[in-house]
């Protein structure tokens, strides 16, 4: 019996990079997949677009990334759960034993790659490995990336979605409330699970110092605070990104040493 996935794409006015990521949706090798676009109103013909690639389009009013995702994840069909930004890529390839693989667990993850605007590749990132998450969580950190995260509905269901108080850090805070509940989780380092697309006007960009303050009051909402294992973890996590810090180091020339060794996310556009 193939694993049967449900699969979100939020949307709004992303008509330049929609047809990238469902084009890479449009086969899952041995899987039974359910794709939904949550599209909040857009003006630049995203909908219509989206639609003429033959993806189920629901329309939402404009309240955020995170409600449209809670929107689209009751509403499509799946043991299996995702969601997959209007401007990255799911990779498909190995998605179908990466589920069947994670039979006894309830999130699968895995390296991500980041590409520019074109799609050409910058670096490859490693999250954290699943004994460390919960201690790096609790010391302020994000050692999990979102893309190509698959995780069961039950997860979905016992969280009650994302918190939408958090309008740019809501993944996050759903990561660290599943480790917090003790689910299950496993990771692949094989191969990358998807592919994160850099450009000037992403919100994390655009936002990136709101994001800095609502992801300390985020982790100040659990009571967290920093600790000596979630620093010896970030020093085993970031040990084992070397070789993403060179390729960041290598495009800069070594001018920008912060931009290059801080945050996973930085990097030119």
């Amino acid at each position: 019996m193939m694993p049967r996935l449900g699969i979100v794409v939020p949307s709004r006015n992303a008509a330049a990079t929609i047809g990238s990521t469902l084009g890479a949706l449009r086969e899952i090798p041995g899987v039974e997949a359910d794709v939904i676009v949550v599209d909040g109103h857009s003006e630049d013909g995203t909908a219509d677009l989206a639609s003429a690639m033959g993806a189920r389009v629901v329309a939402r009013a404009p309240a955020g990334i995170y409600d449209a995702i809670n929107a689209g994840l009751e509403a499509v069909e799946g043991e299996w759960l995702t969601y997959i930004n209007a401007d990255d890529i799911l990779y498909v390839d190995g998605l179908a034993a990466r589920l069947v693989g994670a039979a006894n667990h309830d999130v699968t993850y895995g390296p991500v790659d980041f590409v520019d605007a074109a799609g050409c590749h910058l670096h490859r990132w490693h999250s954290a490995r699943p004994a460390h998450l919960l201690c790096l969580y609790r010391a302020g950190m994000s050692p999990l990336l979102q893309q190509g995260t698959v995780f069961r509905r039950e997860v979905f269901r016992r969280l009650r979605g994302f918190d939408t108080r958090w309008q740019l850090v809501a993944d996050a805070d759903f990561w660290f409330r599943a480790a917090e509940q003790g689910f299950r989780f496993q990771r692949t380092t094989a191969a990358s699970v998807a592919a994160f697309r850099m450009h000037p006007l992403q919100a994390g960009r655009l936002r990136a110092d709101e994001s800095r303050r609502e992801h300390a009051t985020m982790i100040a909402s659990h009571r967290a605070c920093g600790a000596w294992p979630g620093m010896a973890a970030a020093w085993a996590w970031r040990a084992g990104n070397w070789r993403s810090y060179l390729r960041r180091l290598s495009r800069i020339g070594g001018g920008d040493l912060r931009n290059a060794l801080g945050s996973y996310a930085t990097g030119a556009p």
